[in-house]
């Protein structure tokens, strides 16, 4: 009492002074009106007053409260240290703060000082407050309880706890760093957490609220690894509920470090709550592959129809779609990415050639368009992928490029029939590239060329002469049937036309046999003459077998030779190519029917 009177310090006085008999010290402090006096904050004395004296309490602190921070920091340190029992700071904190002013003055020392031991203390004595609901910045405590943390809940007993959560969740608290549950404390709390969603998703957190919730033998790579399908396969309704109503937080901080099953990709991808940003992600960074039914975004007020061509642009950018002629031709039936569909084609183009038997898929508009007609894809990818299409003549349009046409009928997707020369004929104005087409059509099918001959050599047709030319002058086609068109249209070719045929020396050796007249073995062995370059025992044998014997003699009399015959200018245009190629010295045409030959002995 008389140190109390002579105004002795709060901190002097806790450390001096063990009281023996609290009650008479208490009274005779309040007798005498020393209470107030610093001095008599001494913690067995406000113990003492808590319990038992309330009005004189309630006066203590709010002079106490009406100090500034570091002195109201330092005795709630002495209380913390000094009290006997642990729940005495607990009550001394709920019975000191009544009112807003005090609440507030506490949430700033929160706010103000680094945290400690005690700290922890006043912040669960505030949640746990009787009257929490009715002060006015409450909310601010959101932060506080947040940044504390998980460690605050080994601090309580069962009827704090369940206090402590309950004000938790009226301003909204989201605890981040949920560790083990390994005492009831813990556990209950995590019940509690997930019966009321008050955590936030985080790989470690997450692993310990699923181990907490009956799980305990689970291993961190068992749950984090497959997140959501743990969560369906073991019926963790109330944690894959809440996953789902927040499923962005979900994905970007749990699934997207995770190697969950495709399925549970697929549900990602499709889920319409799922932003378009995440989706990519999914697809950009998790290891998966989807079969066939690849049609995974419906139609979606949240996505715009660019965006959900996007993330199928993507998924094959980034091969999450196995490659088959089904996902194929759905995705070209979109308005994708040529770019990403030809890369596409490219790296799977093996795989797409044996995927499906050969001849069995058959080739849409848009396979068409995008694949067949894309000069993008290699030859070499373009025939590998070719092996099992199905190509019907009518889909084939002025858009597609010569070669590749000559590419299908090659690998015999386009066969030679009249409905397929008519169809070809029609969409493509004469050139020389058609005219060689047409011909190779021809190679590729000469069986039914013979068969419907008359067709497809129709004299009246403008592009009959180069045509006939071309296909005669082709040495892919046989002797014999080039043989038979020959004879067959003859008659039909002037001499002009004829003149331009490029022969082979078997094709000539035949016609030389045959039936021809003079006149037109002549200007083929003339045009044969030009364009090779024969040997003169050749030469001799054709001209061996004309009807004309004595034009032979051009080639094998030593002298000169006088030559009389009605073929002048065919004569003619033979007797220039021999000298062209010194087979002959010189001539003379003398009048219409004679010529003068100067013979040579070259060969």
């Amino acid at each position: 009492m008389k140190q109390v009177g002579n105004y002795i310090d709060y901190e002097s006085s806790n450390e001096l002074f063990i009281l023996q008999n609290v009650e008479d010290v208490a009274r005779e402090l309040i007798d005498n009106v020393y209470i107030l006096r610093e001095g008599a904050f001494h913690h067995q004395v406000i113990s003492f007053l808590l319990y038992n004296s309330p009005e004189t309490f309630t006066e203590v602190v709010d002079n106490i409260f009406s100090r500034n921070f570091d002195f109201l920091i330092s005795i709630l340190r002495i209380f913390d240290l000094k009290f006997n029992h642990p729940e005495t700071f607990f009550d001394f904190i709920s019975a000191s703060v009544r009112t807003n002013e005090h609440f507030n003055k506490l949430v700033k020392l929160l706010r103000k000082v680094k945290r400690e031991p005690m700290l922890d203390k006043l912040l669960i004595s505030l949640m746990i407050n009787p009257d929490f609901n009715s002060f006015n910045k409450k909310t601010e405590l959101k932060g506080l309880v947040e940044d504390f943390g998980w460690s605050l809940i080994s601090l309580m007993h069962a009827k704090q706890l369940h206090q402590f959560m309950g004000n938790a969740g009226l301003i909204d608290v989201k605890f981040s760093d949920v560790s083990g549950a390994f005492h009831s404390i813990e556990e209950s709390a995590v019940t509690y957490l997930v019966n009321h969603r008050m955590y936030a998703f985080n790989r470690k957190s997450f692993y310990n609220i699923v181990s907490g919730s009956g799980f305990l033998d689970a291993s961190s790579d068992e749950v984090l690894n497959r997140p959501w399908s743990f969560l369906k396969d073991n019926d963790l309704t109330k944690i894959s509920e809440y996953a789902q109503d927040e499923i962005n937080a979900f994905v970007e901080q749990i699934f997207l470090k995770s190697k969950d099953d495709v399925d549970a990709v697929v549900y990602m991808l499709k889920n319409n709550e799922l932003s378009v940003k995440l989706k990519k992600r999914i697809i950009s960074e998790l290891d998966f592959s989807i079969h066939n039914d690849f049609c995974i975004f419906p139609e979606d007020e949240n996505m715009s129809e660019r965006e959900i061509l996007e993330l199928y642009d993507l998924m094959f950018a980034h091969d999450k779609v196995s490659p088959s002629w089904i996902a194929l031709s759905e995705y070209a039936s979109m308005d994708c990415d040529q770019d990403v569909l030809q890369k596409y084609i490219a790296r799977h183009a093996e795989h797409l050639s044996l995927c499906e038997p050969a001849n069995s898929v058959v080739v849409s508009n848009n396979m068409y368009k995008k694949v067949i007609c894309n000069e993008n894809i290699a030859s070499a990818t373009q025939k590998l992928i070719l092996q099992p299409l199905v190509v019907d003549y009518s889909v084939i349009d002025e858009t597609i490029p010569i070669d590749t046409l000559k590419l299908l009928i090659g690998e015999q997707k386009i066969n030679l029939s009249i409905d397929v020369y008519t169809h070809i004929k029609s969409i493509f104005d004469a050139s020389d590239r058609i005219i060689e087409l047409l011909s190779f059509l021809f190679f590729k099918k000469t069986q039914e060329l013979v068969l419907n001959a008359g067709y497809y050599f129709d004299a009246e047709d403008e592009l009959f002469p180069e045509l006939i030319v071309e296909t005669l002058s082709n040495n892919e086609i046989s002797v014999d049937v080039r043989l038979f068109l020959f004879n067959k249209f003859s008659d039909s070719i002037d001499q002009s036309i004829m003149r331009k045929i490029q022969l082979s020396y078997a094709f000539m050796e035949e016609i030389s046999k045959s039936r021809a007249s003079d006149e037109v073995k002549l200007i083929l062995i003339t045009s044969y003459i030009k364009n090779s370059s024969p040997k003169r025992f050749e030469l001799i044998s054709f001209l061996g077998r004309l009807d004309n014997r004595d034009i032979q003699k051009v080639l094998t009399n030593k002298a000169q030779l006088t030559l009389r015959t009605e073929l002048g200018d065919v004569l003619n245009e033979l007797l220039k190519a021999l000298k062209s190629k010194k087979f002959i010295s010189n001539f003379d045409w003398i009048d219409d029917d004679k010529f003068l030959i100067k013979t040579s002995t070259e060969s």
